[in-house]
């Protein structure tokens, strides 16, 4: 999670309150197959486009957090 204001990953965790329970998220990713042998590897970012918590309990002066998420996965590839 990313604070909007100052990126504060600390606030986020530590803040209490109703979250929303759904997100939207763009994916950005790469893949890539060994050409040798049957191995994957696939890296991938998402950005939350959603704010974690509903706003009506946002105190004056907070800002709302935003999920990132980073995930990498290594595979084999199976002949079929």
């Amino acid at each position: 999670m990313i604070c909007r204001k100052n990126g504060s990953l600390l606030k986020c965790l530590t803040r209490v309150g109703p979250r929303n329970k759904w997100d939207i998220s763009i994916p950005v990713g790469v893949s890539y197959q060994v050409p040798t042998i049957p191995i994957v590897i696939d890296g991938r970012l998402n950005l939350g486009l959603t704010d974690i918590f509903k706003k009506d309990v946002l105190e004056s002066g907070q800002k709302n957090c935003q999920n990132v998420v980073f995930q990498l996965t290594v595979g084999y590839k199976f002949k079929l």
